[in-house]
């Protein structure tokens, strides 16, 4: 709460002088002297209700402050003065402020038959008598009429009455406050005698007398102690209450259930004190229903509320707020808090979703079906304007930071991206966050994201919304503005849902619905006339910063906060983070020193001008350096439109693309032919047979133990059934053919391998061979 400065040279208490009597609190005294620092008040004794402490009587300084304040918080009561005259009355006389509305309407009809008889004696067309009056009754209830007009006019400050306002009406301030006329009714009057004009006549002729002696203080009934009696004992009252404290439960039982238990109650009763003795006294034998009705009131409104939901939800639903929450300045205080609408949207890929990477829309839901999703706002309290409004992906896990990252960024691009008629310029560094014990917001980076920005976390207590009003009110004029204008609503429970189908009904794609909602907040909400702030909150907050704009952050303070780090590999020309070059002179001496190396990076989203680097050998104890952009027209841009641009180098434009593969395979197929003219081929031929050499021919002769492994297990395989065949003939030995020797010389194309290979005896290379020729 705000501190109240006073200066004490304009301190007035004017209003106390030497003998009035005044009430402080509940206690009074009499003012006996003026001083320059104060009053000097005869106090009379005075007891503490709670401590029953008790302070003498006697002479003390009221100090100036003091008064002062006492006077401001309303503590302090002027009783009476020695100048004014104070007409001594009973106790039971009420004074004129304290009558109601009806009170005085009714006053008011006896005033202007009184007023009729004295213009008709006047005009002489009747004579002061009672006689007269019983006669002309119903020319005074005629000319009463007339005269009732003006009167009651009179009655309320020279206003004309204007129509009661109904209760869905808003009320209004000021001198716009409609005031509920006084109507001239004689049956409230005189509810009996309305239609006995001579009795009517002599009511009248009564009420001058009183008028004639009192003024208007006679012509007031006992209209305001009607209705104390209701007939039934103290005893049966008592009765009642302890049977309702045992029948009021979670239950809730109906109100003829409530009766006929008490009823059932008294009986048994009855029926025990008979069983007493004979001059017992019984109790009434049924109570109604309105009698019951009354004393469950009597019960207490909070009383009855934890006995009938619970001391929780009692708590919750019944606290009462207080004072409120005070503000004198814009962002003095924000409310953060999460919401799941109750709509399903279709989660497609469309609008500015199209420049989403697969494993980015994966990571949003977009699937194609229909779900709902969870938004996450910022309110300023003192201007109720908007700060952020934001739809969280499922698994975010640091919302907190995406929306303190929209409350200090100027959103006017996204107000024109999304075709609002009004830019979003409510933006900047907040003093204190108020949130919930939700999940987003007790975790260390919400912590530490706070304290690194310097603001106050007032993380409130679960189970009391109350503590955070201002956004909780703002996602239900979301709903019952924006939300209930859409199909596939949730409706919030089964119950209230009937047979609508959410999912079914579901036609609004989620970057449609971000459309709307921006329009919504920026168009419509912020130019709607809020009733605390008896403007709209777009024209509060132009008057919250007239004089002086809200604080921000520099770009190298909001890369501290919001920045992505990554880290990239420095190369002659600097760094390069999505096709964009970044170059400084620290970069320069890195890459002198020491060449390729990694260098860690951090860079805001909001403008990608500027990032920060450092070596990533160091461990994150180097100092961050800035490096700026090489090309100057980068400079103030967002990543959103480095995004639209690198998605504009991929565009392909298909004409052109297969005119550039035909022309490749045209140049491929030239130069094929090319080398078979000369003989050129890109794998190896050989010498003799002019085949291509393959795989195959090259891994021949390589010897591994596999290979080994299978010729020993072949060998084995083939001796066996060697000795299982019967003997044979040998066959007449032939002689061996000469093998044909080839000359080798100089132009001889084929390697000395190749000489080898061609004899079938040949062994492989780098072994010698068990035969000899």
């Amino acid at each position: 709460m705000p501190v109240r400065v006073i200066n004490e040279e304009n301190f007035d208490i004017s209003f106390l002088e030497v003998g009035c009597v005044i009430r402080k609190g509940t206690r009074n005294g009499k003012a006996t002297e003026m001083r320059d620092n104060g009053v000097v008040v005869d106090w009379e004794e005075w007891t503490h209700p709670l401590t029953c402490a008790v302070l003498d009587a006697g002479p003390a300084l009221y100090k100036k402050e003091v008064i002062h304040q006492d006077h401001l918080y309303g503590q302090l009561e002027v009783i009476s003065r020695p100048m004014s005259f104070v007409r001594s009355r009973s106790i039971t006389e009420v004074q004129r402020d304290e009558r109601n509305h009806i009170e005085i309407e009714r006053m008011l009809v006896r005033k202007a038959c009184v007023l009729a008889s004295e213009e008709l004696i006047a005009e002489g067309e009747m004579r002061g008598t009672r006689a007269e009056h019983e006669r002309n009754s119903l020319l005074l209830v005629h000319r009463a009429h007339i005269i009732h007009v003006r009167i009651a006019e009179e009655a309320q400050g020279g206003n004309r009455p204007h129509p009661i306002l109904s209760s869905s009406s808003k009320a209004l301030y000021g001198s716009q406050t409609m005031l509920e006329p006084y109507k001239f009714s004689l049956k409230g009057a005189n509810a009996k005698r309305t239609r006995d004009e001579t009795k009517l006549g002599a009511s009248i002729y009564k009420w001058v007398a009183m008028y004639r002696d009192e003024g208007e203080e006679g012509l007031y009934d006992d209209y305001r102690n009607c209705g104390a009696n209701s007939g039934h004992t103290d005893e049966l009252r008592d009765f009642v209450t302890k049977v309702l404290m045992e029948l009021e439960d979670q239950e809730r039982q109906s109100p003829e259930n409530l009766r006929d238990s008490v009823n059932a109650a008294i009986l048994k009763e009855n029926l025990d004190r008979q069983a007493q003795g004979p001059n017992e006294k019984l109790l009434p034998l049924r109570v109604s229903k309105d009698f019951v009705q009354t004393q469950r009131v009597l019960l207490g409104y909070v009383n009855r509320g934890i006995r009938n939901r619970g001391y929780d939800v009692a708590y919750r639903d019944m606290h009462a707020g207080g004072l409120g929450i005070l503000t004198s300045r814009a962002l003095e205080r924000v409310e953060i808090d999460e919401y799941t609408i109750d709509l399903q949207l279709l989660m497609k890929i469309s609008g500015a979703f199209d420049y989403l990477s697969p494993k980015e829309a994966k990571a949003m839901g977009l699937d194609g079906t229909a779900q709902r999703v969870k938004i996450s706002a910022a309110i300023d309290v003192h201007t109720r304007c908007l700060l952020a409004l934001l739809v969280v992906p499922e698994g975010t896990v640091n919302s907190l930071a995406l929306t303190l990252e929209m409350v200090y960024s100027d959103k006017s691009d996204i107000s024109d991206a999304m075709g609002c008629t009004y830019k979003w310029l409510e933006y900047g560094a907040p003093e204190l966050i108020a949130v919930d014990r939700g999940a987003a917001y007790i975790t260390d980076p919400a912590y530490h994201i706070l304290n690194s920005l310097g603001i106050t976390n007032m993380g409130g207590p679960a189970g009391k919304p109350w503590l955070k009003p201002f956004i909780e009110r703002v996602f239900r004029t979301m709903h019952e503005k924006l939300l209930a204008r859409f199909s596939g609503r949730t409706f919030g429970d089964a119950v209230k849902r009937g047979e609508n189908d959410s999912q079914g009904r579901a036609t609004l794609e989620l970057a449609e619905f971000l459309k709307w909602m921006v329009r919504w907040a920026v168009d419509d909400y912020h130019n709607t006339r809020h009733n605390a702030l008896g403007t709209t909150p777009r024209e509060a907050w132009q008057e919250a910063t007239r004089y002086k704009r809200p604080r921000t952050l520099t770009n190298k303070e909001m890369r501290q906060a919001f920045g992505e780090i990554v880290q990239r590999r420095l190369g002659p020309s600097g760094l390069v983070i999505d096709n964009i070059k970044y170059q400084s002179d620290k970069l320069i001496d890195i890459w002198k020193s020491e060449g390729h190396q990694l260098i860690e990076t951090r860079r805001w989203s909001g403008n990608i001008g500027t990032i920060d680097i450092r070596k990533v050998s160091d461990n994150g104890k180097g100092k961050w350096e800035t490096a700026v952009v090489c090309d100057p027209d980068w400079l103030e841009k967002t990543a959103f439109d480095v995004r639209v641009w690198n998605e504009g180098r991929r565009k392909i434009n298909p004409e052109a693309e297969q005119t550039r593969l035909l022309e490749i395979w045209q140049r491929d197929q030239r130069s094929w032919e090319l080398k078979a003219q000369s003989k050129l081929f890109a794998q190896p031929r050989s010498a003799t047979t002019g085949k291509e050499m393959t795989d195959e021919h090259i891994d021949t002769y390589t010897d591994t133990a596999e290979r080994r492994y299978a010729k020993a297990k072949l060998g084995i395989f083939w001796l066996m059934s060697w000795r299982a065949m019967p003997p044979l003939r040998h066959p007449v030995a032939k002689p061996s053919p000469t093998p044909r020797q080839t000359p080798i010389s100089s132009t001889t194309t084929a390697s000395w391998s190749d000489l080898g290979a061609r004899h079938e005896n040949a062994a492989p290379r780098g072994r010698r061979s068990c035969f000899r020729s």
